[in-house]
């Protein structure tokens, strides 16, 4: 048995192996790449997008900051005049009460002074009657 190279055998293996690159590349790879390349773009879509989603959150995020910011300064503004307003009130009243007491106590200290009068008036009208109830008090004893 002798082993020989036979052309036509391998015209004809060559012709099925380019027959089959052929099929493979039209029915195989070519979708295979296409797929992976889709994949791709998708992915690098998805990332896009979430970049963009994280740049609008840290926009938000910023905004939400300086609305809480401006609502924690307004709050102090409002804070800061009711009790400056409040304070003013108060000051007016304790001032009021204040002014109404003293006028009470000048009245008081008018009554007082007339009282005053009019009891020495009265000791000194009967001072002669009180020294006798004394002397005769005294001689008791």
């Amino acid at each position: 048995m002798e082993i020989s190279v036979n052309v036509n055998l391998m015209i004809l293996v060559f012709c099925c192996f380019i027959l089959l690159l052929f099929l493979l590349n039209q029915w195989l790879y070519k979708p295979m790449i296409a797929f992976m390349n889709k994949r791709d773009e998708m992915i690098k879509r998805d990332l896009q997008d979430t970049q963009g989603n994280l740049q609008e959150i840290t926009k938000i995020q910023e905004e939400i900051a300086k609305i809480i910011g401006n609502a924690q300064r307004e709050a102090k503004e409002i804070i800061e005049e009711a009790t400056a307003k409040e304070k003013a009130l108060l000051e007016e009243k304790l001032a009021e009460k204040k002014a109404e007491i003293d006028s009470k106590m000048l009245v008081f200290r008018q009554d007082l002074a007339k009282q005053q009068e009019e009891l020495k008036n009265e000791l000194s009208m009967h001072i002669g009657e009180y020294k006798q109830i004394i002397r005769r008090k005294l001689e008791q004893v």
